[in-house]
């Protein structure tokens, strides 16, 4: 039963239901819970996990290199020139 991966990491509820998680909280991190259909993400069918939020700036150490990579977001998005209207995170 617990074999096939798709299977075993997919919960089907009812209406109105609900789902109780429970795994180890030992990975410091930003998680993202979600279904394997991109544009789900975009219309909210999605949940992140904040594991350990007080660890998780020592467990990445230095970041600058994210707020490089936001800053070139934001000059790209806000450029004249963009040809592409994203819909959605891409995801």
């Amino acid at each position: 039963m617990f074999s096939n991966p798709p299977r075993r990491d997919t919960a089907q509820l009812p209406a109105r239901g609900y789902l109780i998680l429970g795994f180890p909280m030992d990975n410091p991190g930003a998680w993202l819970m979600h279904c394997h259909i991109p544009w789900h993400v975009g219309q909210g069918f999605s949940h992140q996990f904040l594991e350990r939020k007080d660890e998780i700036l020592g467990a990445i150490g230095d970041i600058s290199s994210f707020s490089n990579g936001c800053d070139s977001w934001r000059s790209y998005w806000n450029s004249p020139e963009r040809v592409y209207e994203q819909e959605d995170s891409g995801l």
